[in-house]
């Protein structure tokens, strides 16, 4: 897999890397961006991915309006899942190249790259790693303690099917969209739900797998596949952590980091306590190192709170849950600062993302915000049908009541017409 898409690259590097670009940048910016493609025609592992990307960088900083750099930058920021930088990479291609001729190509990968963004958000897939090969969907790396670990699953497991619906040769974003794609046979369902009422599983949804040569199945919910910790880039901690109207807790940690594992099933922990209260996020260090560099991250894991753009507390190592929760109420912080009690309910609608640019960013909603009314109609207990009652509502605007640290806040939001795709422009926790 790894030398077929090094191939690829290249070709790529070849069409778009002309004479003109040559001319136009300086000989340090072509030096690094020749030693980006050098590592990529000997890379065995996802660090010479991340060693490469850093050089395209180098090249940037030294010629900022070199497009092909870019746009390879945008190529391998895709690879090692860093969608946010690919996307505003590919976006800065299109603004120096203006109308170049693989313009609606271009705009169709940003658009996939949107999606698996945003399904990635939404599910959260805390606790492990998984792979999408011709064969099945590999889970990597799952994690002790981890929800998805006590469901059954373990590190090698390989996914064929999912509600019967085979696995076989789709996308990481397929298979996103198909743990949450409900069960097509009748039939199935019936029997699963049976099942469901016998155990107490909610959102029951069947995993065949394939473990030391034998194909089972595992009956499981699919919030195990979902979590209320989820991975950040280093390009979205502005509009993560620092603007984020929450206390933020940032945990930097690797995949190679033995506590970093023990630590995850803590902060899941922490996380599920204070929902609604605080936001946790990762940064993989590996593959987000200059903000490791900014914030001197020299052991990990690291944890930091945040709070109103600024940091608060730090610890290192592996904590326990009492020790993270006494970050939350030390002298350190401020009075203002303190984790306050939180009219959140398991049933309201809670908004953790909003895109930016939609109507719901334009009319000021945050994440953290709560919403209790839409004209005047009280929907706070219908978090499930919210996506329905947003798809009926006219186009134009539409008086949203939200509560946000504790007081209701009457915003308005101009929507576009209906059956507009994204048409509010948000996510939230169920």
């Amino acid at each position: 897999m790894m030398k077929k898409y090094v191939f690829f690259v290249l070709i790529l590097f070849i069409f778009y890397v002309g004479p003109s670009s040559a001319e136009a940048n300086s000989n340090e910016a072509r030096e690094h961006f020749i030693k980006g493609k050098k590592i990529l025609e000997s890379a065995l592992s996802p660090l010479d991915f991340v060693n490469a990307e850093m050089e395209f960088e180098k090249a940037i900083e030294l010629a900022p309006d070199w497009a092909e750099a870019y746009y390879n930058l945008a190529l391998i920021s895709a690879e090692i899942g860093k969608q946010v930088k690919a996307i505003r990479s590919f976006e800065r291609y299109l603004e120096i190249t203006k109308n170049p001729a693989d313009k609606s190509e271009v705009l169709l990968e940003i658009s996939k790259l949107k999606k698996i963004r945003e399904t990635k958000r939404r599910i959260g897939l805390s606790g492990i790693s998984i792979v999408a090969l011709q064969d099945g969907v590999y889970l990597m790396n799952v994690l002790p303690g981890s929800k998805i670990e006590k469901a059954g699953f373990k590190t090698g497991d390989k996914i064929i099917e999912v509600n019967k619906r085979s696995t076989i040769g789709i996308k990481l974003e397929d298979f996103y969209k198909l743990i949450e794609t409900p069960f097509e046979d009748p039939g199935l369902q019936a029997r699963f739900s049976i099942y469901a009422k016998r155990t107490g599983i909610e959102n029951i949804v069947g995993i065949t797998i394939i473990r030391g040569g034998k194909q089972q199945v595992i009956p499981t919910s699919l919030d195990v596949f979902k979590s209320n910790v989820y991975e950040i880039e280093e390009d979205e901690f502005e509009d993560e952590v620092i603007r984020n109207s929450m206390p933020t807790f940032v945990v930097f940690w690797a995949d190679w980091c033995t506590y970093c594992i023990k630590f995850t099933s803590v902060m899941e922990q922490i996380a599920e306590k204070y929902k609604g209260k605080v936001t946790v996020v990762s940064i993989n260090i590996q593959n987000n190192k200059k903000i490791s560099e900014k914030f001197k991250i020299q052991a990990i894991p690291t944890t930091i709170l945040f709070k109103d753009s600024r940091q608060l507390n730090s610890v290192t190592g592996y904590k326990n849950e009492s020790d993270i929760e006494k970050l939350l109420t030390s002298q350190n912080v401020k009075e203002d600062f303190k984790l306050k009690a939180s009219d959140y309910k398991g049933d309201d609608i809670y908004v953790v993302y909003v895109i930016p640019n939609s109507s719901a960013y334009k009319s000021g909603i945050k994440p953290g915000d709560i919403i209790k009314k839409i004209n005047g109609i009280d929907i706070s207990k219908n978090a499930r049908e919210f996506i329905t009652l947003i798809n009926d509502l006219p186009e134009g605007e539409n008086i949203f009541t939200i509560l946000r640290d504790g007081v209701e806040i009457n915003l308005s939001v101009t929507l576009p017409p209906k059956g507009t795709k994204g048409r509010l422009g948000l996510q939230i926790r169920q």
